[in-house]
């Protein structure tokens, strides 16, 4: 993969780097799949396996026509004639698997190969079965073809060697293409994020250019006549503030007495036990006593204490309450 690196700049030692674009990178694979010796390479395999061909051809041919000695006890010449029909059957077979493809990329080498290596498996193991009787009558022919079949074992070893250095740089150009994708698109995010950068230094500049003027006119402001007859305002508001929370409290306080009775009288004229003139102001009395206006307390204080008797209050409490709403109405 040293190729790879160089090309996202992560060169080796005294090695040449290649600095491309990424938007070229997908073409410049294409290019260098094509500058790939893989062709010529299985070309030349294939011319050595070409050869082992005709030897192979010629061995089946004269292990066919071979004749045993005369001697041979008829028994042992029954079954190594029958075993070496068997043989030379399968290796006819083997040697149309020989045969070349007419393509030469990587999928059709592969496939070449796989049915070869199978081809072999099977002949290999034909052969061990009847090789026995066939080399007791044929002795020189069976070396010779075991010879050509050690000289294809060696030819899909190299064959394989090639097709597996074929798919790593398959693999190497997707892991790249996919690497290239991915950058673009992180590329792309950062060129967004960097946009929106400026814009937002650009904003925030522009705020704290107007803060900074903001500032300057406030402090002027305070200094002036109007900003400190401002700051006094404000603070006479914030006394009445205090006044007005303080008198609410003493208005609650005022009416807290009362609160039992309010509430039974309310209770009563909600069931329409009584018929309350004032019936908003009691409501009022109960929730904020300082919304309520001064022509109506003294008239809702009469009427709570005309029905006084009728909310079933003890003597005690009721005589408290009586002196409240005098001392309210006073």
């Amino acid at each position: 993969m040293n190729w790879l690196k160089n090309v996202f700049g992560k060169k080796l030692a005294k090695e040449e780097s290649a600095i491309l674009q990424l938007a070229k990178i997908n073409s410049w694979l294409e290019e260098r799949g094509k500058e790939s010796d893989f062709a010529m390479r299985c070309l030349e395999i294939y011319g050595r396996m070409d050869g082992v061909a005709k030897v192979l051809s010629k061995d089946i041919s004269a292990l066919e026509s071979a004749s045993a000695n005369e001697d041979t006890p008829p028994k042992l010449l029954r079954a190594g004639l029958a075993a070496r029909s068997e043989v030379v059957k399968q290796l006819e077979t083997l040697s149309e698997k020989l045969m070349p493809p007419k393509k030469k990329d990587a999928e059709s080498a592969f496939q070449h190969h796989w049915a070869l290596v199978k081809g072999l498996e099977r002949t290999v193991t034909t052969f061990g079965r009847a090789q026995s009787y066939v080399a007791a009558l044929f002795p020189r022919n069976i070396e010779c073809i075991k010879s050509d079949l050690t000289q294809i074992s060696r030819l899909l070893v190299d064959l394989e060697r090639e097709i597996g250095k074929k798919r790593k740089l398959a693999e190497e150009s997707w892991y790249c293409r996919e690497l290239a994708e991915r950058l673009q698109k992180e590329l792309s995010g950062i060129d967004d994020l960097l946009e929106k950068t400026l814009h937002n230094e650009a904003t925030h500049s522009e705020i704290t250019l107007r803060l900074s003027g903001l500032e300057e006119v406030t402090k002027k402001l305070e200094a002036s006549d109007v900003g400190k007859k401002t700051q006094e305002l404000k603070r006479i508001l914030e006394k009445k503030k205090e006044e007005k929370s303080q008198l609410e409290d003493e208005l609650n306080d005022l009416i807290a007495p009362l609160t039992k009775a309010l509430a039974r009288m309310m209770k009563q004229g909600s069931s329409d036990r009584i018929n309350l003139e004032h019936k908003n102001v009691f409501e009022q009395l109960c929730v904020s006593p300082s919304l309520v206006q001064d022509k109506d307390i003294a008239g809702s204080l009469r009427e709570l204490q005309s029905h006084l008797a009728t909310l079933g209050l003890k003597d005690k409490k009721k005589e408290k309450i009586l002196d409240h709403i005098h001392l309210l109405i006073k």
